[in-house]
């Protein structure tokens, strides 16, 4: 591991020097921190800009997460903040998850964890300066230089809510990390390892950023959860989830080739094929354990189903049943909700284009795979998938 950088003793050692903290909010994290380094350093095929950059992302996420605990304990109040009722969005990527996140976080009574905030977590945000803290102009600044072709794939915003994946990364936890290689020995780590202490940093940080800027109701977002809604319960019992569902025959190829963009940079000799097999594997088995989970009647009546289909047709309407099954009025958040449609019109950043067939998929093989799945929430199939 020295020859690459990635030992994770010198990381935290480094991490600590360079921000003179060394409250870690315990050492749970370091499991995730070692077989996410260890993974890396033994992947032979991986060039030496990714393991720069993987170096970096490490060292960025450890000063991110000392940070986050040196707040909570200079300020006593954010340990002592409740997070009632969160409602968390999740579903096979590429599912609408995405605007239906951007345009239930428009309500003035909702809370977000909006793009700008996890990546510059410290200082807590404060609802006086929320709407223009200099580290939105910092944010803005990065995403400026955000290909065209790669917002055409996933829109993201220094103001618009970005998703979960970014928080529990703080326990080395996280679908993010692993986006750029192919499976190897972290998958592995991560399939089977306990979730805690990705599920309790998350709710740390949500506590921080509610501390001095509170709203209603938490809107959250990420399609991993489906991986963990057994933590995700045990941590917020009271949670709400909005579990969307779309055609596999759309959601594989384009999440195979969203996720393949930092595996071409991280492999002189990208396999294609490769990363559509195993990006099949992950979601398929994300979907088994949800599935899994949503099969015994204790959680039933705190999942609201909605079908891409049902919810682009007319997103104000899915809005307002949404909101209906919640028990609240839509009416002060119609109108922000409206403009946020108008301002984010489909293929704002030109379409995305991909083949399924370059990564091994297609459409029947795929419907094959998934049909009790598409059976069982009667999702329809899309005509002209990739």
């Amino acid at each position: 591991m020295a020859a690459t950088g990635l030992d994770p003793h010198r990381l935290i050692a480094e991490s600590e020097s360079r921000t003179g903290l060394n409250n870690w909010g315990g050492s749970a994290f370091t499991e995730g921190l070692k077989a996410y380094c260890d993974a890396a350093s033994g992947d032979a095929g991986l060039a030496p800009n990714a393991r720069i950059e993987t170096r970096d992302m490490i060292l960025r996420l450890l000063s991110q997460r000392l940070a986050l605990y040196r707040d909570r304990s200079l300020y006593p109040e954010i340990a002592d903040q409740r997070i009632e009722r969160p409602l968390f969005i999740t579903g096979l990527p590429r599912s609408g998850s995405t605007l239906l996140h951007g345009l239930l976080a428009q309500d003035p009574r909702a809370r977000s964890i909006a793009t700008w905030e996890h990546e510059d977590i410290s200082p807590p945000a404060r609802a006086q300066t929320y709407a223009d803290d200099p580290r939105i102009a910092r944010t803005e600044a990065r995403i400026a230089a955000v290909p065209a072709q790669v917002q055409a794939i996933h829109a993201v915003g220094a103001r618009l809510p970005d998703e979960c994946n970014f928080i529990t990364a703080l326990a080395f936890q996280s679908v993010n990390l692993h986006t750029r290689f192919y499976a190897n020995a972290y998958v592995d780590w991560y399939l089977q390892a306990d979730d805690t202490p990705a599920y309790e940093v998350h709710r740390h940080a949500l506590q921080h950023m509610q501390a001095f800027c509170t709203r209603d109701w938490w809107v959250l977002k990420s399609p991993p959860h489906l991986f963990h809604l057994p933590r995700l319960f045990a941590t917020y019992p009271d949670a709400r989830v909005v579990f969307l569902h779309r055609d596999p025959a759309r959601t594989l190829p384009s999440i195979t080739n969203l996720f393949s963009q930092a595996k071409r940079r991280s492999y002189a000799d990208f396999d294609a094929r490769r990363a559509g097999r195993e990006t099949l594997a992950w979601w398929a088995e994300g979907l088994r354990r949800a599935l899994a989970f949503r099969a015994g009647a204790t959680h039933a009546s705190r999942f609201f189903d909605l079908t891409y289909e049902g919810f682009i047709a007319s997103p104000l309407k899915a809005a307002a049943r949404l909101y209906d099954w919640m028990g609240i009025d839509l009416a002060p958040a119609a109108t922000p909700m409206t403009r946020f449609l108008a301002d984010h019109p489909k293929d704002k950043f030109g379409p995305h284009l991909y083949s399924a067939a370059e990564y091994g998929l297609d459409t029947a093989s795929l419907r094959r795979h998934f049909a009790d799945y598409i059976d069982a929430f009667d999702i329809p199939l899309e005509p002209g998938a990739p």
